[in-house]
């Protein structure tokens, strides 16, 4: 069965998709001049590893699936965590948080 939604914690590498893992390594919060940044680590099935740096819609893979990044979210200091969708779903989510926006479908 196919997840519908990823949330990735900071400091932990616990998230599974598939054989791969992620886990979150830091955030840049949000100022006025920059967006909000994340910084991700993913281990693949055959123990391959990256580091990707992502913003809000950034897309990334993990295990031949694609995800968008939907959403950070600040807790305490250094406590954050990031939402991911499938990419094939990540229209429909924006669609839903947006419904006036210009590209969401006449209801």
């Amino acid at each position: 069965m196919a997840q519908d939604e990823l949330v990735i914690h900071s400091g932990q590498v616990t998230t599974t998709v598939g054989g791969g893992r992620i886990g979150g390594m830091s955030s840049a919060r949000p100022t006025e001049s920059e967006r909000v940044e994340v910084r991700l680590v993913i281990s693949e099935v055959d123990a391959s590893e990256r580091y990707e740096h992502l913003h809000v819609n950034d897309t990334f893979s993990v295990d031949g699936e694609t995800w968008r990044l939907m959403d950070v979210r600040y807790f305490s200091a250094g406590q954050w965590e990031v939402v991911a969708v499938p990419v094939d779903t990540a229209s429909t989510v924006t669609d839903q948080k947006n419904p006036g926006a210009p590209d969401a479908p006449d209801a």
